[in-house]
C-alpha cells in the first residue's frame, strides 16, 4: 500500500479533536474531568410536577408492587399490637404469624412472643421501606377518606401535604434494588434506550471515528486514512443531518464542526465514562455477571460514579430508582475541605484520581495548543 507523506495539518487536526474533547483512544485513555461530567446546566428535566394527579398515579403504582397485599397484612397485623407487643393477645400474635408465613413460608415464628415477633418484623429485609409507604398511605386516607381519587386529593390535601406524600411514595416506588453490578446494567440500559440520550447515541460512532483517526498516526497509508475519513463523514452526516458540505470538509473543518456542536462536552464525558462497559458485554449487552467477574468492588463503584455523573449532565432524572452515587469535587477549591485541596487533606485523592486530573489538564493544554497552531496557520 502507498504510504502518505507526513501531513502536519491532518495530524494536528485529528489530534486537536481528540485532545480538546478529551476522547479516549483505543490505546490511550484521556478521561473527561469529573467536574465537567457533573455539570447539569444542559440536563433535561423530566421531573413531573407534584400535582394531585401525580400523587394518585404513584398510589396506583405502589399498589401494583409484588406482594403488596402480603406486606399490607403484616403491616396491619403489627399495627394492632405495636405499641405494647408484650401485651399482645394470642389471636393478635397468630394473625401476625400467619401474615409473615404467607410472605415467607420458611419463617420460623411459631414460638416467638410479642416482643420477639415485633422485632422480627422490623428486621425483615426491606420492611422499613414498606412500612414508610403504608404510613404515607394511611396518612392520605386519613385526609381524603377511604375512596381516594385525584380530585379528592386536590380537594382535601394542601399543596405541601401533596408534595410530602408524593416524595414519600416516590422514594418507595423508585427505590434502588439489586447489586451495584445490577444498577450499572440498569443505568447502561437507560442510556441505550431513553429518548433524552438519542442525540448522544448518534454521536458515539462519530467519537469512535475521531479517536480511530487520531490513532492512525503520521505513517498511515492513504487507504487507511481515506477509510477513516469516509467513516467519520458518514457518521457525522447521520448525527448532523442539517449540516451541509461535510463530504468536502478537510480534517480541520471536521474538527471545528464537531467541537462547535451543542452538547459535545457532555457527550464526550459520557462517551469516556462508558468506555469500561465495552469490557463487560456479553453478546453485545452489558452483563452483571461479567461486571462482577472482571471488576473489583472499588472499580465498580468508581466507574458507576463517573457514568452516573456524566449521564445526569444530560438527563437529571436518569438515576431515579438507582443506587445513589458519589463523586469527589475536583473543581477549584473554595474552602479547605472541598475540591482537590480537600481531597488531599482527607487522604481521598489517590494516585488514580490524581492521574485523571493531570491527564485532563495535559489534554486541555495540548488541545488548546494544537488548535491554536492549526487555526493560526490554516484559516477556513
Amino acid at each position: 500500500m502507498k504510504r502518505l507523506k507526513f501531513n502536519k495539518t491532518q495530524l494536528l487536526a485529528a489530534l486537536a479533536l481528540v485532545f480538546s474533547l478529551g476522547l479516549a483512544t483505543p490505546t490511550m485513555a484521556v478521561f473527561a474531568s469529573e467536574g465537567e461530567a457533573g455539570i447539569e446546566t444542559r440536563a433535561t428535566d423530566n421531573t413531573p410536577a407534584v400535582t394531585s394527579e401525580a400523587l394518585y398515579t404513584l398510589i396506583q403504582q405502589a399498589k401494583t408492587e409484588a406482594n403488596y397485599a402480603k406486606y399490607e397484612a403484616i403491616y396491619n397485623a403489627r399495627a394492632v399490637m405495636a405499641e405494647k407487643p408484650a401485651e399482645a393477645t394470642e389471636a393478635q400474635l397468630n394473625n401476625l404469624r400467619q401474615a409473615i408465613v404467607s410472605l415467607n413460608p420458611q419463617a420460623q415464628v411459631g414460638d416467638l412472643d410479642g416482643v420477639a415477633l415485633n422485632e422480627f418484623v422490623l428486621n425483615m429485609d426491606g420492611y422499613k421501606a414498606w412500612s414508610a409507604m403504608f404510613d404515607t398511605m394511611a396518612g392520605i386516607t386519613a385526609k381524603v377518606g377511604v375512596t381516594v381519587t385525584a380530585q379528592a386529593i386536590a380537594d382535601k390535601m394542601t399543596p405541601d401535604e401533596i408534595k410530602t406524600a408524593y416524595n414519600s411514595l416516590d422514594a418507595f416506588v423508585n427505590r434502588a434494588t439489586g447489586t451495584l453490578a445490577d444498577n450499572i446494567v440498569k443505568l447502561s440500559d437507560r442510556i441505550d434506550s431513553y429518548t433524552s440520550f438519542a442525540t448522544y447515541r448518534l454521536f458515539v460512532p462519530v467519537l469512535n471515528d475521531a479517536a480511530a483517526l487520531a490513532a492512525l498516526g503520521a505513517d498511515a497509508t492513504e487507504t487507511e486514512r481515506t477509510a477513516a475519513l469516509t467513516s467519520l463523514r458518514t457518521d457525522l452526516k447521520k448525527a448532523l443531518p442539517q449540516a451541509t458540505g461535510i463530504d468536502t470538509m478537510d480534517e480541520a473543518a471536521l474538527v471545528k464542526l464537531i467541537q462547535e456542536t451543542e452538547g459535545m462536552k457532555e457527550y464526550t464525558a459520557l462517551y469516556n465514562a462508558s468506555a469500561f462497559l465495552n469490557d463487560v458485554k456479553v453478546s453485545g449487552k452489558v452483563s452483571a455477571s461479567a461486571i462482577e467477574t472482571k471488576l473489583t468492588a472499588t472499580a465498580q463503584a468508581n466507574n458507576y460514579s463517573k457514568l452516573a455523573a456524566a449521564a445526569v449532565a444530560i438527563d437529571n432524572t436518569v438515576m431515579k430508582g438507582l443506587m445513589a452515587y458519589t463523586l469527589p469535587d475536583t473543581s477549584a477549591p473554595v474552602t479547605p475541605d472541598t475540591g482537590i485541596v480537600g481531597l488531599i487533606e482527607s487522604g481521598a485523592l489517590d494516585l488514580g484520581t490524581l492521574t485523571i486530573i493531570v491527564s485532563v489538564v495535559v489534554a486541555a493544554i495540548a488541545g488548546l495548543g494544537l488548535i491554536g497552531k492549526l487555526y493560526l496557520k490554516h484559516k477556513f
